[in-house]
């Protein structure tokens, strides 16, 4: 079996997605955006991690950018912002919600939604992860 290429049957599961989302048929609990994120950014540490979504998110016709660091996403990002950020909160150096902090300073990030990525399941660090700066998987 042959996996779907870029922009083959997996932009058209995509396009059929927001179809049926546009008229109100999603999924209950489906995220919503006014517009496709076309333009997605993955942080995280690990190689493996930022592999795995760029192979799952470009099988469904979505831009992805990968950053192993919070410092180098932000440089990027502040230049070129993306339509949704991806964000590992453990990592060293700036974890992630020091980076999804600064993003809220800075105007062009601002409004950018998060959505943080974390095998972390103390109570605290959910709590902390859905604050209104992003949300938590």
């Amino acid at each position: 079996m042959t996996s779907p290429r870029p922009g083959g049957e997996g932009r058209a599961e995509r396009e059929d997605f927001l179809r049926a989302e546009r008229e109100g048929d999603s999924p209950p609990g489906a995220l919503s955006f006014p517009e496709p994120p076309d333009r997605i950014m993955a942080v995280d540490d690990l190689p493996a991690n930022l592999r795995l979504l760029d192979a799952m998110l470009r099988t469904l016709g979505y831009s992805v950018f990968a950053f192993p660091r919070g410092d180098l996403f932000l440089r990027a990002a502040a230049s070129n912002p993306p339509d949704l950020v991806l964000l590992d909160v453990d990592m060293p150096e700036m974890d992630g919600y020091q980076v999804c902090a600064r993003m809220r300073e800075e105007p062009r990030l601002r409004d950018v939604p998060v959505i943080f990525l974390s095998a972390l399941a103390d109570s605290q660090n959910k709590v902390r992860a859905s604050r209104p700066e992003g949300w938590t998987t």
